[in-house]
């Protein structure tokens, strides 16, 4: 293969499978746990791994996925501002949950530990496996005649 061509070539998970709770889940009670036993794919691309639905209004929705460029699972909070989604993000002090650490000496198993001020939405370790594709990206050309070819002669045939 020309050395290029591998350069621009990127994996990517295409679907995550065997998706396994080897640890709880332990939900608080407003909640339900959507979509674990197998992924699905958002408009966006992103690799769904699990929804945590609120039973009740007024509570943050999350969405465990899969972040490529890390190669680990993230977990997003839904349906919450944008300040809220910055302190979640970043981890401050009472939120805690979006970079989910691998666990040491494990394939795809992590630690799952959501909590937002006054609520410990999940805790558990899950586990999971992943359908891996290849995608090119540039463009890809001959250059020069051929000769012999049917198309060069004059009728176009």
């Amino acid at each position: 293969m020309d050395k290029n061509l591998n350069a621009m070539q990127q994996r990517k998970a295409l679907q995550a499978y065997n998706i396994a709770w080897l640890e709880g889940p332990h939900l608080d009670e407003r909640y339900t746990i959507v979509g674990s036993a197998e992924s699905f794919v958002l408009e966006t691309g992103l690799l769904c791994v699990f929804d945590l639905v609120p039973n009740v209004q007024n509570l943050p929705r999350f969405r465990g996925r899969w972040d490529e460029k890390a190669d680990a699972l993230d977990v997003d909070i839904l349906n919450v501002d944008e300040g809220v989604k910055r302190l979640f993000t970043a981890g401050t002090p009472q939120y805690e949950g979006h970079h989910r650490q691998r666990m040491p000496g494990s394939q795809r198993k992590f630690e799952v530990s959501i909590t937002v001020p006054g609520i410990i939405v999940c805790k558990g370790v899950i586990s999971l496996n992943l359908k891996r594709g290849m995608s090119v990206g540039g463009d890809i050309g001959l250059s020069g005649q051929v000769s012999n070819s049917p198309l060069n002669n004059e009728t176009g045939l």
